[in-house]
């Protein structure tokens, strides 16, 4: 193994506690082309034995990192070419950060290109006094001229902000104690609904909730509003007046930090703040709709029987689309209890006759503009039924994101009236939230479109990682599973999920997971991490039917010869690992972690081989006893 040291695994072992050679490894593997689900399950050895939530927490952190740097290089060479750099200026670009470089860049890009920046080592930690000779303060920070000329302001705003610690004592006092306001730009007449609430509204900069951050930021590129930040002046200046008390000598009172603040400051200290709000704000934006997302995908269980799903509108009526147990359409109805008090009752008499005939078990109602009223005549329906009937489950379900991919297909009805493929949508969502949602792009399932290009990149790739971690913990069937549920699984992506589905429609269906090495490109790492996390349930050999990873059933076949029994005796009898302990089949690549997984699967796996049995031993004695009776 080649294993170069990453500089970045210093600069991430500061900021979180883990060590610094653990950090190596996994950003290794990552660089290897490894992702977090199979890291964390199968390389624990590797990892300390971090979760997935910590994989994937740290990987976004390093991604920051690594941007940042990258950033920071391009602004450093935009602001200051190399020539023109002095050691100072030096210990201002390793100091500062993105935000700040970038902030103050344009100002310092103007001293360099006007060349009122002079590199000479007498500089190198402030401006020169008349008589040539650098004049310190008790404080430490750069010193300043006795009377600085108009020429000279642009540097003595620069000098006063290269001090960085005064610079990020100015952005937490305005953060603190300034104000955000979105005012309407004049001209426009009205803003559109969402912005409503935030318009003409001052907020403290420091509880200003993140969709009114994001909504400013939307209304002043579209022209639409002015994002205003009040911030508060005099305190400010009187930071920097107290920073460099020197600037009494030339100019009466706070009238020389002021007017630096005003003239040179003020600008970069807004941009500053802004970016560092709006940061924060898609931070907890995303985190928000990471977790509305993962809502999504566990809204509801699947269940048997028939479902019904129906998208209620006003306008075109409530469509119903009713679905078998293999997801199938098998009846669809158009109801309109909107129009007139018969329609309704018309309605309600057809909803409770279709609940009747179908034997339906869950009514799913998207929440579309009409669902409450629809939830009303549902119960309605349901009470026309009778105490007796059997009574369907009710649940509302997400129609974000329209209509799923397999409802765009033509295939009669469905593709003639988009109403009856959102009905369906609906449907199948509650049937099997997880299938059915890896149709459709994660960021339109969610709120997404407030947020910049920058936000949605970062929410694209956290809603792939959270679709990823579901698929991964759910068990794939590897002769069932479609190719738009395959793609998430670890390891795979479009072009390999469809060769995978390809294969099994001309050869047939997999009965051992080596079966997937006859697979066109399925040999080295696409195996290696995909295997573990698809499933036979009718597979040859019962391993397959486990997370155990096929590089791992040797220690299976260990277990078994140590035993002098197969596997198929030792699910019988699990109480045989106890004569073991993890430590006794510990390998150069195997630890305890992973055997101790190893044990686990294998009791779980005998539990269910006997809960089966068990279940098969219980109708045979029942027909049995069925046919024996007089």
């Amino acid at each position: 193994m080649n294993l170069l040291l990453d500089p970045m695994a210093s600069i991430l072992a500061a900021v979180i506690s883990i060590p610094q050679e653990q950090i190596h490894l996994i950003l290794y593997l990552w660089k290897e082309g490894y992702r977090n689900p199979f890291i964390a399950r199968y390389r624990k050895e590797w990892t300390g034995g971090l979760g997935e939530k910590e994989l994937d927490e740290l990987q976004e952190l390093y991604e920051h990192q690594v941007d940042e740097a990258n950033r920071k290089k391009e602004l450093r060479s935009w602001a200051c070419p190399e020539k023109a750099e002095t050691v100072g200026l030096s210990e201002f670009f390793s100091r500062a950060s993105v935000r700040e470089i970038q902030s103050l860049g344009p100002l310092l890009k103007h001293l360099v290109e006007s060349g009122t920046w002079i590199s000479s080592p007498t500089q190198l930690h402030g401006l020169p006094t008349e008589t040539g000779q650098l004049q310190s303060t008790s404080e430490g920070n750069p010193p300043l001229p006795h009377h600085p000329s108009p020429e000279s302001w642009d540097r003595l705003a620069f000098s006063i902000a290269r001090n960085l610690d005064l610079f990020r004592t100015l952005i937490d006092t305005a953060c603190r104690e300034g104000e955000s306001l979105l005012s309407k730009v004049e001209g426009v007449s009205t803003l559109p609904a969402r912005f409503t609430a935030w318009v003409g509204r001052s907020t403290p900069i420091a509880r200003t909730p993140a969709e009114a951050v994001l909504l400013s930021l939307f209304a002043e590129e579209q022209n639409l509003g002015s994002w205003i930040l009040k911030l508060p002046l005099y305190r400010l200046a009187a930071h920097i007046e107290e920073a460099y008390p020197e600037l009494r000598r030339f100019e009466a009172g706070q009238e020389a930090a002021a007017k630096i603040l005003n003239s040179h400051l003020l600008e970069p200290i807004t941009l500053a703040l802004k970016d560092k709000m709006l940061e924060q704000a898609q931070k907890e934006w995303i985190d928000l709709q990471s977790q509305s997302f993962q809502n999504l995908l566990i809204q509801t269980k699947g269940t048997c029987g028939k479902i019904a799903g129906i998208h209620p509108d006003f306008r075109s009526g409530c469509t119903v689309a009713v679905i078998d147990e293999s997801g199938a359409l098998c009846d669809q109805a158009l109801l309109r209890p909107h129009e007139s008090l018969k329609q309704r009752e018309a309605s309600r008499g057809y909803l409770a006759e279709l609940i009747q005939r179908h034997g339906i078990s869950l009514v799913a109602i998207g929440n579309g503009p009409a669902h409450q009223d629809m939830e009303a005549l549902l119960a309605e329906a349901i009470d026309m039924l009778g105490r007796s009937a059997s009574r369907p489950e009710q649940v509302v379900i997400s129609e974000a994101g329209g209509i799923s991919s397999q409802e765009k297909e033509p295939d009669g009805a469905v593709s003639q009236n988009p109403n009856v493929a959102l009905a369906l949508t609906v449907a199948r969502r509650s049937q099997n939230p997880l299938a059915e949602l890896v149709k459709t792009d994660p960021v339109l399932l969610v709120n997404s479109r407030i947020l910049p290009p920058a936000g949605i990149e970062k929410l694209h790739k956290r809603l792939i990682r959270v679709l990823t971690s579901h698929v991964s913990s759910a068990r794939i069937d590897l002769n069932k599973a479609p190719s738009s549920l395959l793609q998430y699984v670890c390891g795979l992506d479009k072009a390999s999920a469809r060769r995978l589905v390809e294969h099994r429609k001309t050869r047939g269906l997999f009965f051992s997971r080596m079966d997937l090495l006859e697979i066109p490109g399925f040999r080295g790492q696409v195996f290696e991490q995909a295997a573990g996390f698809l499933y036979l349930p009718d597979g040859d050999n019962p391993l397959d039917r486990t997370a155990i990873h096929p590089e791992s059933y040797f220690i299976v076949e260990d277990l078994c010869g140590r035993l002098h029994a197969s596997l198929e005796t030792l699910l019988v009898h699990p109480e045989f690992l106890e004569y073991f302990e993890p430590e006794d089949f510990v390998t150069q690549e195997l630890k305890v972690p992973t055997i101790r997984d190893i044990f686990a699967e294998l009791a779980e796996l005998s539990k269910s081989e006997m809960g089966q049995e068990h279940a098969l031993g219980t109708t045979a004695s029942r027909e049995g006893n069925s046919i024996q009776a007089p």
